[in-house]
């Protein structure tokens, strides 16, 4: 029996080692170190993937007390996405997945195929958990049961997750691996990479990058460079991508570091290209890195920069055209190059590289407005400036050459030029205008972007010089290969339209969080035999406000009413007054200077009009409060006989009239009897003048006008009844019609039709002609509200007036035949007069200041707008010459300060 017993017991004895074996064997195999990793499982289709060391960790200090989480947690789309890690988080780490969360390390995988592109999450699955933890946890964040059904993925089984509208997630565990994915096809690209065990593309360079991550950072990022010109079919809308591609073949892979902080993102690593000119980024291999100079000679508000720096440009530009023919980037280069030598001559691509220096830049600026061309702007570093000038200038032609503020502007007509010399990444200049700034030459698409450009650049608002990107600008290296600059703040209006499906509508419906973000920067320069890579991001919500102003002129307090031009008759040059809340009149000089301060006692309720009190050419400035009129000379001093005091007090503000044009002025000026009076320029009342009375009080100033040799003096109540009476106040015209005037429609003389000698519109926008007989005609331009105001000028200068309307937040433009010019909707009702301004012989534009935003609009006769929300300012705008030498500058007021821009 003992021999029997001790054979069971030994027996019995084999079979629980083998038992053990057995279950150590499958433990081993599902959970142990022969556990897939994930890297041997990222699909052939990754574009990038990262590796987050302790996830729970980082999702926990990010929660607690990180300046980017919160601004993206209050965020629509991103907010309820933050909120699910935080849950899941808390509820993983109370079973069983704390080690996972605390100290392993997942894999989340960004993937791609033609369908689109896909996210799926990799970890190495926790000993001891089970496997239904997952359709657990997925049920609690979806707060409904979720039904699980068998699935095949590839050779692997795995599990779809799924409510009443369809599939949640599909998952598999094998060989310890847990993948997690929201779609079929990339869950079964794992799989297939799982059985296949093929390399990932560019393997070896691949491998080089990733002995290059750095440890005790937040994530390890990896980015396979061949797949993304196929995401930026994903991203972008295809309007904005006509005509562009993100550049083809630019390297293999990169390893990026990075650490979050409070309000940054710094992102520092490496990238790998072929050896071989396969690659965009191994023309710089043998390319020293060059310092970032351009930014002194762009303007300030650039917002898109892409920079180029090389020491040896001929061997860039001969492999760089050898990698486009090579790349079929830009196949039909050579043949289109060779067409034009051999019509412009065999020397032409030597005359446009033979002195390029170290470093050529693309730049847009205005990402306010939605015409990129005439922002866009070409700079070309010059090792020998003058042998540049003398060699274009040989291409260029002598038609086109301007000079413009001791600045010479010329154009190559030869077509595509640009982009057939200097590549692909240049074609957004087509029409080859060109000048001397500094060492640089820079290119553009017509004279007047040039013009703006050197304006800009003269009043020393450059890149350089704007604090916020001398301040972004600290953390990004001033040496690079190649410099890639883009302003998300300014751009952040402009991200709907560029970015399509989610994206497109998450900047849409956040415009303040990426508003929030200021700016992002990408630099590659040849290090260590590969290329050091860097991008950074800061969050920065107190962005200092950059303007364009040349000169701010600083009141005691806030601006009131307008600024006026006025003549400095000792140099002819224009000075500037304005008035504050304090009732002081400054005296402004053309630097911005205040020549003096005088307070007047009361608020001024006229304009200022210019005059020449003793006929000698000396100016003074006439005006009116409600109790006198007032005649200031240049030195800040009342005229003899000044101020005026008068009996009554005044309604309107005065108008001055030079009938004959000899300075015998006459001042006409209701006072709160309803009476309008006419004084000489010495403040007496003008004998003969019938004192006409009005129905109801006089708010605006009279008019005069002059048609077939006749005077029209028009005086309007503020209930819109009108007088109009000659010279002397006596009847000119009696109205045989009820018509009541608009609130904001001045009287024209009639140049259209002879339907009328005088129109204006009614109180409900009806065009309204009035005859010499009183009677009246009308045409209807539509239904206008009581607040609409109606301007009648030649806005396109082609001979014929046009009709323009602004009432409420909509301004329209009509031509003599009705036809609509061009229609704009604000986003906030304007309640200002629009101004027609003359800016050249040729041309006219619209500029209409919104008191409630303080933004300034200039429209020209297509309708484009040309200003810029870094255009500021609250009252009526001066647009005129200062300095009287050709330059425009505009003056508006906001607050207490006085701003001069360049105009254009």
């Amino acid at each position: 029996m003992r021999k029997t017993s001790g054979l069971i017991n030994y027996v019995l004895l084999v079979i629980i080692v083998l038992l053990l074996l057995a279950g150590g064997y499958y433990l081993y195999d599902k959970y142990g170190s022969r556990s897939i990793n994930p890297e041997d499982a990222l699909p052939a289709s990754t574009i990038a993937y990262a590796v987050i060391d302790r996830p729970g960790a980082l999702v926990r200090d990010l929660s607690e007390d990180n300046a980017i989480w919160f601004d993206l947690f209050s965020a629509e789309g991103t907010g309820s996405f933050l909120e699910d890690l935080v849950k899941a988080d808390s509820m993983l780490s109370a079973d069983g997945f704390s080690e996972l969360l605390d100290e392993g390390r997942v894999f989340l995988v960004l993937a791609g195929d033609s369908a689109g592109p896909e996210t799926c999450l990799m970890f190495n699955w926790p000993y001891g958990v089970s496997e239904s933890r997952i359709g657990i946890t997925f049920s609690e964040m979806a707060e409904t049961k979720l039904r699980r059904s068998p699935a095949r993925f590839g050779y692997i089984d795995g599990f779809t997750l799924s409510d009443s509208s369809g599939a949640v997630a599909h998952y598999f565990i094998h060989k310890g691996l847990c993948v997690i994915g929201n779609a079929e096809r990339i869950m079964g690209d794992c799989a297939g990479r799982i059985d296949s065990r093929e390399p990932l593309p560019f393997d070896r360079l691949y491998r080089k990058v990733a002995a290059t991550a750095g440890r005790n950072v937040n994530a390890n990022i990896y980015i396979n460079f061949s797949r993304l010109p196929q995401l930026s079919g994903y991203i972008f809308n295809p309007s904005f991508m006509e005509g562009r591609q993100l550049l083809p073949a630019f390297a293999a892979w990169s390893e990026i570091d990075l650490l979050i902080k409070n309000d940054e993102l710094l992102m520092n690593g490496y990238t790998e290209a072929a050896d071989s000119l396969s690659h965009f980024l191994s023309l710089f291999r043998m390319q020293e890195p060059q310092k970032i100079e351009i930014t002194r000679i762009l303007p300030y508000n650039t917002y898109l920069l892409l920079d180029i720096g090389f020491d040896k440009f001929g061997d860039f530009h001969r492999d760089y055209a050898a990698f486009m023919d090579r790349e079929e980037v830009f196949p039909e280069r050579e043949g289109r190059l060779s067409d034009l030598k051999a019509r412009f001559g065999s020397r032409l691509e030597e005359y446009m590289t033979s002195w390029v220096g170290k470093e050529m830049a693309l730049a847009v600026i205005n990402p306010h407005l939605n015409d990129a061309g005439p922002n866009t702007f070409l700079a070309v570093h010059a090792a020998d400036i003058d042998q540049a000038m003398r060699y274009l200038g040989e291409l260029s032609s002598s038609q086109y050459t301007t000079q413009y503020r001791d600045y010479t502007i010329r154009r190559i007509t030869i077509p595509d030029l640009v982009s057939l010399v200097y590549g692909r990444m240049f074609s957004g200049i087509e029409h080859n205008y060109y000048a001397r700034i500094e060492d640089y030459i820079v290119f553009a698409n017509s004279s007047a972007s040039l013009e703006n450009f050197i304006n800009i650049f003269l009043s020393g608002k450059t890149l350089k010089q704007n604090e916020n990107f001398k301040q972004f600008t600290d953390n990004v290296s001033d040496r690079s290969n190649i410099f890639c600059y883009f302003n998300i703040r300014n751009a952040a209006g402009m991200l709907p339209g560029m970015l399509k499906g989610p994206l497109g509508d998450f900047f849409r419906d956040n415009h303040a969080l990426a508003s929030n973000f200021e700016a992002v920067a990408v630099q590659f320069k040849a290090l260590n035999n590969m290329f050091f890579t860097s991008l950074y991001v800061r969050h920065n919500p107190d962005y200092i406000q950059e303007d364009l102003s040349i000169w701010k002129a600083y009141l005691d307090a806030p601006v009131y009413g307008q600024p006026y031009f006025v003549k400095d008759h000792r140099t002819n040059d224009l000075m500037i007054v304005a008035f504050d809340t304090l009732n002081n009149m400054y005296l402004i000089d053309h630097d911005g200077n205040i020549a003096w301060k005088l307070n007047i006692g009361e608020r001024v309720i006229s304009d200022v009009h210019t005059v020449d009190f003793y006929k000698n050419g000396k100016i003074q400035y006439l005006f009116n409060t409600e109790n006198r009129i007032y005649l200031i000379d240049l030195l800040g001093r009342d005229v003899e006989g000044y101020p005026v005091i008068l009996r009554k007090k005044a309604t309107n503000g005065l108008a001055v009239f030079d009938y004959d044009n000899n300075r015998d002025y006459r001042i006409m000026l209701a006072l709160d009897d309803n009476r309008v009076y006419n004084f000489d320029i010495r403040g007496k009342k003008v004998d003969g003048w019938k004192d006409p009375l009005s129905k109801a009080r006089v708010g605006r100033p009279v008019q005069h006008l002059r048609e077939g040799g006749r005077d029209y003096i028009v005086i309007t109540d503020s209930e819109g009844n009108v007088k109009i009476t000659d010279r002397r106040g006596n009847a000119r015209i009696n109205l045989k019609d009820d018509f009541v005037n608009g609130l904001h429609s001045e009287f024209y003389v009639n140049e259209t039709n002879s339907k009328g000698i005088l129109l204006t519109t009614d109180a409900e926008g009806t065009l309204t002609y009035i005859k010499a007989n009183g009677r009246i005609e009308t045409t209807d331009f539509g239904d206008f509200s009581r607040e609409h105001y109606f301007l009648y000028e030649d806005f396109d200068n082609r001979g014929g007036k046009d009709f323009i309307f602004l009432d409420g937040n909509k301004l329209t433009v009509y031509d003599r035949f009705k036809n609509v010019m061009f229609a704009w909707e604000f986003e906030n009702e304007i309640r200002s007069t629009p101004v027609i301004i003359p800016v050249s012989a040729r041309e006219k534009i619209i500029g209409i200041v919104s008191g409630a935003t303080g933004k300034i609009y200039l429209f020209d006769r297509q309708g484009n707008l040309l200003s810029t929300p870094d255009h500021v300012g609250k009252t009526q705008l001066l647009i005129g010459s200062i300095r009287r030498d050709g330059q425009l500058n505009m003056i508006v007021g906001s607050g207490n300060t006085i701003y001069n821009y360049y105009f254009r």
